[in-house]
């Protein structure tokens, strides 16, 4: 998946998410890369010893004994018999005329044949050769997120989208992240605006969700109330996650704010709804009542 950050950006995140205990790293590998261009993509040569070619074949050896010349066993066959190539001579007993020291590379270009051959690797990237122990090592590792950080993240990444879903699966008109214009012009912005089916039953419902690893101060019920004094709308809801200060929630209902505290994210639409469901029954309530005392005071 495309970020848009480079490499080096990424792993400066990781770091940073890894000191901070977010994230546990562990090694899981150590890879070879190009010292060049850091490609790890690279492919694996035989080179000769002498001359540096990788034109080079594999194949079972004799050795003539008397005179040392080795080469790959199917040049000394001579019909029914073994005879060395360069003396001539035939060879009858094995270890006394001749060995077999296994397999055996030989350049193609110089002749050179040898038991262990130079290994190159060839960058496919930047198409440069080196040594073994000329390339770069890399350890890669993987990340899981800590357990014990995962409620941080939880209010660090608040779905909204998710929430405003989930609302309108239940039949409410939910917007997130809006932001809306003031009496005074200012623009406010909040986490949710709710309305219900019938817009010409009840004015939208504000809703802003604050998050924090401890219960939430009066200073978040100042600000959420002064946006909706601009908004001139009694239809408000304050979200505390985890809670509210006894304090904080005194003055929350001083302002009859509508309240709704929970400690777990996944409640959050549930207790919306709740609380959104229970207002509109007051609301409906209050208007009946309403029109049952004007019907009372009607004259004949």
């Amino acid at each position: 998946m495309a970020t848009g950050l480079s490499h080096d950006q990424v792993a400066e995140i990781l770091r940073d998410l890894t000191s901070e205990k977010v994230l546990i790293r562990r090694q899981i590998d150590t890879l070879l890369a190009c010292p060049r261009c850091r490609n790890v993509s690279t492919v694996l040569k035989l080179k000769c010893t002498n001359c540096g070619e990788t034109s080079l074949r594999t194949g079972t050896v004799i050795e003539h004994i008397p005179c040392g010349y080795v080469d790959f066993s199917e040049k000394f066959y001579d019909e029914d018999r073994l005879r060395c190539p360069k003396c001539r001579k035939t060879m009858k007993a094995l270890g006394v005329d001749y060995r077999k020291p296994g397999s055996y590379y030989r350049c193609q270009s110089c002749g050179e044949v040898t038991p262990v051959p130079a290994r190159i690797a060839h960058c496919e990237r930047c198409g440069k050769a080196y040594d073994l122990d000329e390339l770069d090592e890399i350890e890669v590792y993987a990340y899981q997120l800590n357990p014990e950080k995962r409620g941080e993240l939880d209010k660090l990444f608040l779905d909204l989208d998710d929430i405003a879903s989930r609302l309108m699966e239940k039949n409410l008109f939910a917007n997130s992240s809006v932001r809306v214009k003031g009496k005074s012009g200012e623009e406010h912005l909040f986490s949710l605006i709710i309305r219900d089916p019938d817009p010409s039953e009840n004015d939208p419902t504000f809703v802003d969700i604050f998050t924090s690893d401890k219960l939430i101060d009066e200073t978040r019920v100042l600000y959420f109330y002064t946006k909706c004094l601009d908004m001139e709308s009694a239809n408000n809801m304050f979200v505390a996650v985890p809670g509210l200060l006894p304090l904080a929630g005194a003055l929350a209902r001083s302002y009859k704010i509508n309240i709704v505290e929970t400690s777990r994210f996944e409640e959050i639409a549930d207790k919306i709804f709740q609380a959104i469901k229970k207002f509109i029954e007051k609301e409906t309530e209050r208007s009946m009542s309403h029109g049952e005392e004007q019907l009372q005071i009607t004259p004949k």
